[in-house]
């Protein structure tokens, strides 16, 4: 798990570099597999909006049986020794684990480039997403692991193609 937070921090971070510090959920089925990587987008840039976000990426973790594993990252802020800095969070989580775990990369933004600043840490145990309150459905149908990604249907922009 601790992995999988570290290359949460590292791919989050690559993420920031080019400016989208949109609250991201990656799912993991059984086998380790990748599920959905998803944007937990919002327009607003409050903090309660970020929050919001979340919270739904979190109920859509304890909405579908089928997830195995989760990261999800968000832009945030650290304070070490009374000094506030940027920094990008990650919780990472295991179903059937006791918690999940939150770890921290600080950064600053210098020339439009994002620069770590320090190691990645491990700020500490949180409760998982497998048990948070589910609020919204989520994007997929729940339990099902496969061909959640849906085909863009044919329109007058978009015509359908056939192969011969």
């Amino acid at each position: 798990m601790k992995r999988r937070g570290f290359w949460g921090l590292s791919f989050a971070a690559g993420c920031f570099d080019e400016s989208d510090h949109c609250p991201t959920l990656v799912t993991y089925g059984p086998h380790g597999k990748a599920l959905d990587l998803i944007t937990l987008g919002t327009t607003s840039r409050e903090p309660a909006a970020s929050k919001a976000a979340i919270a739904a990426g979190r109920g859509w973790v304890a909405a579908d049986d089928g997830v195995h594993s989760y990261v999800l990252w968000w832009d945030a802020f650290l304070t070490v020794n009374d000094r506030r800095t940027d920094a990008v969070c990650c919780e990472a989580g295991v179903r059937g684990e006791e918690s999940a775990f939150v770890f921290a990369q600080r950064y600053v933004v210098d020339d439009g480039k994002l620069v770590k600043l320090g190691r990645p840490k491990l700020l500490g145990p949180v409760d998982s997403a497998f048990e948070a309150p589910v609020m919204l459905p989520p994007p997929w149908k729940p339990g099902k692991t496969q061909g959640r990604k849906k085909k863009a249907k044919p329109s007058p922009s978009r015509p359908k193609i056939r192969h011969a």
